[in-house]
């Protein structure tokens, strides 16, 4: 751990998180009746304790909260052993200090690579999350660590678009200290991010109407040839290609007026496709 503080401190984000992650494993080992966190398969993270260790791969809890014994799988459900009798809450520094590494290195790779940016970020969360966990569990009140936590975490779900989570973590801080600057500044970042989406979405919305009267207006014409302006952009080439179609038929033919309202309609109902399936993405993404 010490280590990765020196490396946090020279600002060495790659190197320290290794060092973290090393001390985690150091201080997180699965004994009989110690207490672990345990992923419950909802995103949820909860606590319980070992009853037996039948073998390396299953063991014996009983749920902290709820009383209820279970046999769960080591290695894929259990998340953090806890320390007993850490004082000096060794777990908890680890986990903030590892997470505020791992967000460094989301900004660091955000423009070149997306995905492992958001990686960073999501294990950031888990950190945090743990990291309440250990603190609930009874050792985090002298080090503020739930404060703490839940600005990094606000932090990484800004980042990830999920601005319903952090403006709760923001609130929970406000809660317990109405005058905390941070948190203030968290809130005022999702206002900005919201509002941004909004202007987004309205000019994408712009965009998708200029695209369908475009190509409305192309299948009621009269068959005209298409210009070579008319073929410049998407939508405009799109636009283009329905005209170019259109004009090969007779538009006197009750069967080519047919053909155009078909035409019509599938342009209407792309666009609005199109539009429902970025919506539908958007809300994903933050509920993910």
């Amino acid at each position: 751990k010490e280590q990765g503080d020196a490396l946090l401190r020279l600002r060495d984000y790659s190197a320290a998180a290794t060092r973290y992650e090393a001390a985690l494993a150091l201080t997180s080992s699965i004994g009989l009746g110690g207490t672990i966190v345990l992923n419950d398969g909802t995103g949820r993270p909860v606590l319980a304790e070992i009853d037996c260790i039948e073998d390396d791969v299953q063991i014996d809890i009983t749920f902290v909260d709820s009383g209820e014994e279970k046999t769960v799988h080591a290695s894929r459900d259990v998340l953090l052993c806890l320390m007993e009798d850490d004082d000096d809450r060794i777990q908890e520094r680890i986990l903030l200090n590892l997470s505020r590494c791992l967000l460094q290195l989301a900004d660091i790779d955000g423009s070149a690579d997306h995905v492992r940016a958001t990686k960073y970020r999501k294990a950031a969360v888990l950190g945090c999350t743990l990291a309440l966990s250990c603190a609930s569990y009874g050792y985090g009140q002298g080090l503020g660590t739930e404060e703490k936590a839940r600005l990094i975490r606000g932090g990484a779900y800004l980042d990830l678009g999920k601005y319903k989570h952090a403006v709760a973590d923001a609130k929970q801080i406000l809660k317990a200290n109405p005058n905390n600057s941070q948190a203030k500044k968290l809130l005022r970042g999702v206002e900005r991010r919201e509002a941004q989406k909004k202007r987004t979405d309205k000019r994408l919305a712009k965009d998708v109407c200029k695209w369908v009267n475009k190509a409305t207006e192309t299948a009621s014409g009269d068959g005209a040839s298409v210009s070579d302006e008319t073929a410049q952009g998407n939508v405009q080439s799109t636009a283009s290609s329905g005209e170019a179609v259109l004009s090969r038929h007779d538009t006197s033919n009750p069967l080519s007026s047919n053909a155009m309202l078909i035409r019509i309609l599938m342009a209407v109902v792309v666009a609005i496709a199109v539009k429902l399936w970025i919506m539908g993405y958007e809300t994903l993404r933050q509920n993910r």
